[in-house]
């Protein structure tokens, strides 16, 4: 048996095993966990510790099934998926030989009411949009609002044989998959919003190409409630073919989506309040110096920690088959209407290609979300259904913001 194992043998598991036997401790009455419904705005706040309580569970399959929730068993992905398990031992060894963060993670479910009234106005400016080429990753856009390209079923494939966005965002901050246990499974106008994850691994590659890649140390300061000051959006977009997503319900369904996955109020971020240093190798929060007393370059200013920006990117345009210059015009309506400037990741995809002069020409021209809005639905009653390159959008973008 190689050092690995015997660590695993003598350390983790017994760890592990030590936390499960914590249940009755942490959780005194199960009844303290309620279930976060469809329809009904709500938030759950955990410790770390409850959240790796929970997490030891589901590593021996020990939890019970909630209504309308995914399931949270780590049964399968630890007899079939190598890399997967790999970043759950991490997070379980790295709790068992640091100790586990007093600190604390919260679960929002997030409703729009009435969204059959909700339209682009008039007088809402499209907000400001900037486009980052390959190389920048979401998740190191640091204050901003992350996008988890979800599932309405969150956490996706993440313990089965899902491995993209955000089945890679969950196990590498772990603490992401209670949300499985108590989030049921998200409306048309409902989306999750998720603040405090730590990250505790890196990764290469993508789908059948990741890989667990090693430690990864979270320095993220804390906010006011003692939360890493992190928020993770998750909504899920249409399954889209070749013709109904240009369909104005479809369309408006994305908007919707959109709008109430970052219309995020402060309260729930701690936006642009007072930030403590955080030392995930000390296992606990520093009390004695604040981010403004910081020597640490990658810390930021609670002014950087504003989230007034959602980083986004191609959301719904892998698997779910949607177009890029459709979906990024969409989310621009959406996050301008929440008054959320939009942070582009491209992800190097050749789809993008004009999108940066599209977004340079409107904002040029002072243009609304309701003047996109209305060029959408006629852009998509000249298509019909014809099946066009997706660049036709940008071209009819471009020439119709001459007008």
């Amino acid at each position: 048996m190689g050092e690995e194992g015997k660590e695993f043998f003598s350390k983790t598991l017994p760890f592990i095993q030590e936390l499960i036997l914590q249940l009755p401790v942490q959780f005194p009455d199960m009844k303290s966990i309620p279930i976060l419904r469809q329809g009904h705005a709500a938030t759950l706040t955990l410790t770390a510790h409850q959240c790796a309580v929970i997490l030891a569970c589901a590593f021996f399959n020990l939890l019970p099934g909630g209504w309308m929730c995914p399931s949270l068993d780590f049964g399968f992905i630890l007899s079939t998926s190598k890399e997967k398990t790999k970043c759950l031992l991490h997070y379980f060894h790295r709790l068992a030989v640091g100790g586990i963060s007093k600190r604390n993670v919260s679960f929002h479910r997030l409703v729009l009411k009435d969204p059959e009234k909700f339209k682009p106005q008039e007088g809402t400016k499209l907000t400001e949009f900037k486009v980052l080429p390959v190389g920048h990753m979401i998740e190191d856009a640091h204050g901003c609002l992350q996008a988890d390209f979800a599932n309405k079923w969150i956490g996706g494939g993440v313990l089965r044989g899902g491995c993209v966005q955000e089945e890679i965002l969950f196990v590498e901050k772990p603490e992401c998959l209670c949300s499985l246990l108590f989030c049921q499974v998200m409306l048309d106008n409902e989306s999750i919003t998720l603040v405090g994850a730590e990250r505790f691994s890196k990764h290469t590659g993508y789908a059948r190409g990741f890989k667990y890649a090693g430690d990864f140390v979270d320095k993220t300061p804390l906010d006011p409630k003692g939360r890493i000051a992190n928020v993770i959006i998750a909504y899920d977009a249409l399954v889209a073919f070749a013709t109904n997503q240009y369909r104005e319900d479809m369309m408006m369904r994305e908007i919707v989506k959109t709008f109430v996955a970052v219309d995020v109020p402060n309260e729930l971020t701690c936006a642009g309040e007072k930030l403590t240093a955080y030392d995930p190798d000390a296992g606990k929060q520093s009390i004695d110096s604040t981010i403004e007393e910081s020597k640490d370059a990658a810390v930021m200013t609670p002014k950087q920690y504003a989230f007034d920006t959602f980083a986004t990117g191609n959301w719904g345009c892998g698997a779910f088959g949607g177009d890029i210059p459709l979906k990024a015009m969409l989310q621009w309506i959406g996050c301008s209407e929440a008054k959320k400037k939009v942070l582009y990741h491209t992800f190097g995809d050749n789809r993008t290609e004009g999108l940066e002069q599209v977004v340079e020409a409107i904002l040029k021209a002072g243009k609304s979300s309701s003047w996109l809005w209305k060029r959408l639905l006629l852009y998509a009653k000249k298509k019909g259904r014809r099946r066009l390159h997706e660049s036709a959008l940008f071209d009819f973008l471009m020439e119709t913001t001459k007008e």
